[in-house]
């Protein structure tokens, strides 16, 4: 293990951020960590270090708001998880962080609600858009011109999202990489670059079933 650690440290630049490191950057900015669309991007998010602390203080932000009707507990956790993107240039760790943001999920859901099939395929299915595989310095996929796809989810009423791709070049360029925001704290785009695809506004528990876009 020690061994496979150092050679992805040397091959990749890879580094492992401890709970208490993260924790201690996400302090810095404890209160928009708690808002359920506030947007953090992880560039490099390894198997998920950095996107498991925010998860979990926006879904301790859910349990304070006690809600007892299913659905709008659902669009909750729905809110939480669509704000997170993640980017790594190794598909075993972009497994491994969709893996482990979906058991946190799962396990924080059936505390209250016994298991629904429909509600995590609809969660597999943001993760599968919002942690994706790339470089975030070509801003393409590796050893290729195709470039980064993100999904902008946008709660349009009070269960229907309107969900827009973006190219990652059209909403970033590798000099501003760590000076400009994905997304403003109002949740909206902070600048409006054009969409690549749009899709129909749809409930949001059939988003996985919307992939035909307009």
């Amino acid at each position: 293990m020690i061994k496979n650690i150092k050679t992805k440290i040397e091959k990749y630049g890879e580094v492992f951020t401890s709970s208490n490191e993260v924790n201690g950057m996400l302090d810095i900015v404890d209160e928009e960590t708690r808002r359920l669309d506030s947007t953090f991007l992880e560039p490099a998010c390894g198997d998920g270090n950095f996107l498991i602390e925010v998860l979990d203080r926006k879904l301790k932000s859910i349990s304070l708001l006690n809600k007892s009707i299913k659905l709008n507990y659902q669009i909750d956790i729905f809110l939480a998880v669509s704000s997170l993107y993640g980017i790594d240039i190794q598909k075993e760790n972009v497994s491994k962080c969709q893996l482990r943001l979906f058991k946190k999920i799962k396990k924080f859901y059936e505390n209250k609600y016994k298991e629904d099939t429909d509600f995590f395929g609809v969660i597999k299915f943001l993760l599968s858009k919002n942690i994706t595989w790339g470089d975030a310095l070509t801003l393409k996929l590796p050893s290729s011109d195709t470039p980064i796809i993100f999904s902008k989810w946008s709660l349009i009423s009070k269960y229907k999202v309107k969900r827009l791709d973006y190219s990652f070049k059209s909403i970033i360029n590798n000099e501003e990489l760590n000076a400009l925001p994905l997304f403003s704290d109002l949740g909206e785009l902070a600048f409006i670059p054009e969409p690549i695809a749009e899709f129909d506004l749809i409930h949001f528990l059939k988003i996985n079933k919307n992939e035909k876009e307009t």
